[in-house]
């Protein structure tokens, strides 16, 4: 019966928890909110732009003064660039 539960709760497209909420409430159950997974391709582009940020930083040492300013409002928009994306994945908006 367990298993016949479970492809029952699996193809409803609810947490198990959720189905058995739905299951017993009916329609005077509260809303369910199911997460969605992350995808692997916006974890990579998290991957990639935080290197990026870090290989830019690592050459500020390196760079005339002048320069530094730019390389700083790059980093920054990078970052606002990560935490759009971390915001869309939780669900959230910017």
């Amino acid at each position: 019966m367990r298993e016949a539960l479970l492809a029952r709760a699996a193809a409803s497209g609810l947490s198990l928890n959720a189905f058995i909420t739905a299951a017993l409430f009916g329609p005077d159950a509260p809303p369910t909110r199911r997460k969605t997974p992350v995808a692997k391709q916006d974890i990579a582009v998290l991957l990639a732009q935080a290197a990026r940020i870090r290989d830019l930083l690592g050459n500020v040492p390196t760079l005339p003064r002048d320069d530094e300013g730019e390389l700083l409002k790059t980093c920054r928009d990078e970052l606002v660039e990560i935490r759009t994306c971390l915001l869309h994945l939780l669900g959230r908006t910017p």
